[in-house]
């Protein structure tokens, strides 16, 4: 699905009682200037890689770490987590109008920017087995006031804030598709089906979020919104 999100004139910029301050490398670091540069560019501006292969190259920017993830031509995304002292504006990315993203930052937040035709997606919403866990995201697509670049606000699937708001996301698709409790809820389903966008919005809207991607991974899942109907008859077999 193809969206555009915008923001309206008159919305009042965010503020907050108190502001971090933000490094000046890592500022640089966390900007859209680093998406198309080539990745060994990167280390005369960063340092040394802490650790690369063909698709990522990761770096330490004082206490701070940030992911490059490398296309043909270059950098086409970063991603990097909103830990303490590791605060960033996303300099270049106009859409935030200003706005400050640190640990403190929940989705309520991101909510006020008023970014539109953007929705909640999660990697898997219950029975993900034993591997890492699942991750909840707020996904917009790029606009021209952001560089057409995409932008993802993420939080894993653990902890009672996280868990909670999942919980009503999971029990809303079991309502309306009929999957029992305990099997498996496909990948598609919260990928693909934005229908309780707005019921779950407010679910996460004290939930703070962990990390932030810019631009493209380059790799990963993709959901197959094609196939939503057969996988949701699998679930409920």
């Amino acid at each position: 699905m193809k969206a555009w999100l915008g923001i309206a004139a008159a919305l009042p910029v965010v503020a907050s009682a108190a502001i971090p301050a933000v490094n000046t490398k890592w500022a640089y670091a966390t900007s859209t200037m680093t998406i198309g540069l080539n990745a060994p560019f990167l280390e005369r501006k960063l340092g040394p890689a802490k650790s690369k292969d063909d698709h990522s190259w990761k770096f330490e920017v004082g206490r701070c770490e940030v992911t490059y993830y490398i296309g043909r031509s270059g950098v086409i995304g970063f991603s990097f987590d909103l830990k303490s002292g590791c605060a960033s504006k996303l300099n270049g990315f106009q859409d935030l109008r200003g706005l400050t993203l640190s640990s403190a930052t929940t989705f309520a937040n991101i909510e006020k920017l008023n970014l539109l035709h953007s929705h909640f997606v999660a990697d898997c919403l219950e029975g993900c087995g034993n591997a890492a866990d699942p991750v909840a995201s707020f996904k917009a697509e790029g606009s021209r006031a952001s560089g057409a670049y995409d932008i993802s606000f993420d939080v894993p699937l653990a902890g009672d804030a996280a868990l909670a708001a999942a919980d009503t996301w999971t029990k809303a698709y079991r309502k309306k598709y009929g999957i029992p409790r305990g099997a498996y809820i496909p990948s598609e389903v919260p990928n693909c089906d934005f229908a309780f966008d707005d019921l779950v919005r407010p679910a996460f809207a004290r939930v703070q979020v962990q990390s932030v991607t810019v631009g493209q991974v380059g790799y990963g899942y993709v959901p197959d919104c094609a196939n939503l109907s057969r996988s949701i008859a699998e679930a409920k077999q």
